[in-house]
């Protein structure tokens, strides 16, 4: 599957399509020797994981040691597709056990899913930490992490593969019981190897600040995984500046109860963006799901007899953000929040500041409130 003639740059627009969740860069690829690589990266912007594990291009991860063995190291082509085959696995245990919806059709090497799946829970145990029991298919997951950890050097010339890789261990982290040195270890491994500025993982993104900004968001919750707060907060930092976002806790009179009668000072969240900052476009995928209001998650009304829905502020105006929020500034005020419930003793004023936060979030009644709640989830 080699092919000499194919330049990098071929590739490099695949992979980067398929970071943004976008299609729409590979419509331009008519290069034959892109064609099947391309095919599979759009099904899976477009969410069509068990198309693409059915192709039959896509290798299984049990056949992988026989194919290096018959043909050698494999070309860029041949890794590629090896990615592709590891992200698609990846994204479909996500969505059967955080996003949705569950994932009932048998795929790949799941026909036999009750042993697959006991020897892949047995397998995926670290440091002496279980998986948790109702893990679901457990078996993707480790198909994923089979190519994108254990067998790490036959897909080396993929510059996105280490933020796939990061994305696999966060996942096999949460799916214990307890965090595990080794995978911590692991984590800064990538994390150190794909911050370099030589990195051919820098040089892919380096035009995206939207990507960068997501690079780091998710750095950030890595280590809060792991209690490192001060390394957290400086990826967290480094995605409000590439956003031009300011966040900072404010006051305003309010009211938040019915029959209360004075205003008092109530919390909020103040965000902004510095002078001359134009928002972010959003992601592909987002702009996608304008319009389909159905898929939106919903406000429940408290209906209370005594607390409101929601705090009544004097001033109307301080009952909404000054700003819209794109999707990458709504995930950079979430993962704010978590950061500061990860640093913070729990206490009740600490339950207010969070429950600000939120507010800024679910007030978003549009397109990106979508994108908030699904990288919350995950």
């Amino acid at each position: 599957l080699q092919c000499s003639m194919c330049d990098n740059h071929l590739w490099d627009t695949i992979e980067l399509a398929l970071l943004c969740q976008d299609a729409t860069p590979l419509a331009e690829l008519t290069n034959p020797c892109t064609c099947a690589a391309a095919e599979m990266a759009c099904c899976l912007t477009s969410g069509q994981y068990e198309q693409v594990l059915r192709n039959p291009l896509i290798v299984k991860s049990c056949q992988i040691p026989t194919i290096v063995q018959e043909l050698g190291v494999p070309g860029h082509e041949q890794q590629l597709l090896f990615l592709l085959s590891a992200v698609a696995h990846l994204q479909l245990f996500l969505q059967d056990n955080w996003t949705g919806p569950p994932v009932e059709q048998p795929v790949d090497d799941m026909a036999t899913l009750q042993e697959t799946n006991e020897k892949a829970l047995s397998d995926l145990k670290c440091d002496g930490e279980v998986v948790y029991r109702l893990t679901s298919k457990a078996v993707l997951l480790h198909s994923a992490k089979t190519v994108l950890v254990d067998k790490a050097d036959l897909i080396r010339q993929c510059p996105s593969a280490g933020w796939w890789t990061l994305r696999c261990l966060i996942a096999h982290q949460q799916i214990l019981d307890n965090t595990s040195a080794s995978l911590y270890d692991a984590i800064a491994q990538v994390i150190l190897l794909a911050n370099a500025e030589e990195s051919k993982f820098s040089q892919l993104i380096r035009h995206s600040k939207s990507l960068q900004c997501q690079w780091h968001l998710e750095v950030g919750h890595a280590y809060l995984l792991y209690g490192q707060v001060k390394q957290a907060e400086e990826h967290i930092e480094i995605a409000k500046a590439l956003c031009g976002l300011k966040i900072s806790l404010a006051g305003a009179l309010g009211k938040r109860t019915r029959y209360q009668e004075k205003d008092i000072a109530q919390l909020l969240v103040d965000v902004d963006r510095e002078e001359g900052t134009k928002p972010l476009a959003d992601e592909h995928w987002c702009q996608r799901m304008s319009g389909q209001t159905s898929h939106y998650p919903k406000n429940i009304a408290l209906e209370d007899d005594i607390v409101l829905d929601k705090i009544k502020f004097t001033d109307p105006a301080m009952s909404q953000p000054a700003i819209s929020l794109t999707a990458v500034e709504q995930a950079i005020v979430l993962a704010q929040c978590r950061l500061m419930w990860k640093s913070s003793p729990t206490h009740k004023l600490t339950a207010e500041e969070l429950t600000a936060y939120i507010f800024v979030c679910t007030w978003q009644q549009h397109r990106n409130l979508l994108y908030g709640v699904l990288s919350a989830a995950v």
